[in-house]
């Protein structure tokens, strides 16, 4: 995967779950407390977000170590049924 690829995906995925979290914690506490349950949610909602960026990564370079060992075991599998080329 070109890193010029990964850093977009990355960032994107990372904004995502940033701004996803804020606005679910958000609105679960604006329908406990009202205007500063949301606020206080939000910023929860933030921090867990920034705090799932290292997760959102592992997902995406297991996505491409999952190709690439897929395409090791094709490869392995061949070997074995064929023989050594």
């Amino acid at each position: 995967m070109d890193w010029k690829v990964f850093l977009r995906v990355f960032l994107r995925n990372a904004i995502i779950a940033t701004v996803m979290a804020g606005a679910i914690v958000g609105f679960f506490g604006f329908l406990v407390a009202g205007r500063e349950g949301f606020l206080n949610g939000a910023t929860w909602g933030i921090i867990l977000g920034l705090v799932s960026v290292p997760f959102t990564g592992f997902i995406i370079l297991t996505k491409y170590w999952g190709d690439y060992a897929g395409n090791y075991g094709k490869w392995w599998i061949k070997k074995e049924m064929q023989g050594e080329e």
